[in-house]
């Protein structure tokens, strides 16, 4: 069994604070993942629309996310699942979502590259006191991964739709592994 445990715990401008943990157990080929990330937006003070103060509030925003990561026993796939409940506080508005992702990555061996397709965060459920409208439809994720022959490096490529057919975001990213003990990572994004 293999297990990796993370955490975080950051301070932002103005009272921001972010915080984090996983959990990830590895058994035969099969993982498991497991996180917890926490923002709290901080302290501020209300006000009514005649500008009457009305005490102050909190808002913040929690991530639940439970994982499962199995390949197949005889083609070079690997298929994964994840579940999430997000809780977001503004005042006294309070909802409850449950998000759950599934996604494919094709292993070619020959030509040391991975190619996932993973639709993200389609909205099983959701409580929700505000007055907003809620974005229902998933993101699709496409992703390129090639680990570089000649260069200790694996370079990723991702793109992400807005939920529609458009892609919104891109994100490329390096693993530069220099030794068995150290590696480092760069990316950017759109």
């Amino acid at each position: 069994v293999d297990k990796s445990f993370s955490t975080s715990y950051i301070f932002y401008p103005a009272g921001i604070q972010a915080q984090s943990a996983s959990l990830l157990l590895s058994i035969n080929d099969k993982v498991i993942i497991g996180s917890i990330n926490h923002i709290s937006y901080g302290t501020f003070k209300g006000y009514d629309e005649n500008a009457t103060p009305t005490g102050n509030y909190t808002s913040s925003d929690t991530w639940v996310r439970l994982g499962y990561i199995e390949p197949f026993k005889k083609l070079p796939f690997r298929f994964g699942m994840s579940s999430q409940v997000y809780f977001s506080k503004l005042e006294n508005y309070n909802s409850i979502f449950l998000y759950s992702s599934l996604g494919l990555a094709w292993g070619i061996e020959k030509y040391k590259l991975e190619i996932g397709v993973m639709i993200n965060d389609f909205l099983l459920t959701h409580n929700d006191n505000s007055e907003n409208s809620i974005n229902k439809l998933p993101n699709l994720n496409i992703g390129f991964c090639k680990e570089l022959i000649y260069l200790p490096l694996k370079i990723s490529i991702d793109f992400r739709t807005n939920g529609h057919t458009a892609f919104e975001d891109c994100y490329i990213s390096g693993e530069f592994k220099v030794s068995d003990a150290f590696s480092f990572n760069l990316g950017t994004s759109t």
